[in-house]
Parts: C-alpha cells; sequence; structure tokens
C-alpha cells in the first residue's frame, strides 16, 4: 500500500526547515495540513502546490515594487 500522506519531519526535511517552524506555520494556519486525532499530515502533492503558489506570489510583489519605483 502507498502512503499518501507525510509527516511533520518529512515535510521539515524537504522544506528544509526545523520541524519547530512547521509546527508554528501550522499552528498559524499558514501551510496546508490535516489532523488525525493526535497526529498533523500533509500530502505531497498539496505542499508542491502550496510552494509553487508561495513563489508566485513572491515574484507578483517584486514586480510590484519594481512598478512601483516608476510611479
Amino acid at each position: 500500500m502507498d502512503r499518501h500522506t507525510i509527516t511533520v519531519q518529512e515535510v521539515a526535511a524537504y522544506l528544509g526547515v526545523h520541524t519547530d517552524t512547521i509546527y508554528c506555520m501550522v499552528k498559524l494556519n499558514q501551510i496546508p495540513h490535516l489532523r488525525l486525532r493526535n497526529k498533523i499530515l500533509f500530502t505531497k502533492d498539496s505542499i508542491d502546490l502550496w510552494i509553487q503558489d508561495q513563489a508566485k506570489a513572491t515574484r507578483m510583489s517584486k514586480n510590484a515594487g519594481s512598478l512601483a519605483r516608476f510611479y
């Protein structure tokens, strides 16, 4: 059976951050996750989409800053 979820530790390793960062992001609802009783789980697909959305938002804010200099 294939696993469809990943743990806090696995997400932290995947993103290259500390597990405390992931717990804080979960608490602030800043990262897509699901809870199953006491467990916090993620799907790799939702994390990959979230990364893409974060990258788009960063590019958009950089572009907005560049445009603001011209006005």
